[in-house]
């Protein structure tokens, strides 16, 4: 699954999502993301920052975010949770990396893209005490499940 393409599709999609609190079921994007992301920091060496990680960061990435980027941030990154508006800062700048010419594989890219949809439907996601927990269904985060 493909959240957005563009970081112009990725503002476009966060600007419009819903204020209010529904569950559609999403436990299985949390799942998805689980597994991206464990393939991911194990391909970038960093499984121990696992589940929640900056891509950008971890590929010495430093996309420069301009005082527009910021603005936008604080209005749509503001988003339920901490855990939530980490997402969001990091999703936008893979995206930005991408956008400025840096090469992120498609694993890398979209790896944010299962809980950017779950937010997109309202949810509210969170990252505490060894749990991924979408709209109060949690997913355990236990390591042997995601990393072989």
């Amino acid at each position: 699954m493909i959240f957005a393409r563009s970081l112009k599709e990725l503002k476009a999609r966060l600007e419009v999502v819903p204020k209010e609190n529904w569950d559609r079921g999403l436990a299985k994007l949390g799942k998805e993301y689980l597994a991206l992301a464990a393939a991911t920091a194990t391909e970038l060496g960093c499984p121990l920052k696992w589940p929640l990680f900056d891509v950008a960061e971890q590929l010495k990435i430093d996309p420069a975010l301009s005082a527009e980027d910021e603005a936008w941030l604080d209005v749509h990154a503001d988003a339920r949770t901490p855990f939530l508006r980490s997402v969001v800062r990091f999703a936008y700048r893979a995206y930005l990396a991408a956008e400025t010419g840096k090469a992120l594989k498609e694993g890398q890219l979209h790896l944010y893209d299962p809980l950017l949809s779950a937010y997109a439907q309202g949810a509210v996601v969170t990252g505490d005490h060894g749990y991924l927990d979408i709209n109060m269904v949690g997913i355990p985060t236990a390591r042997e499940k995601y990393f072989r």
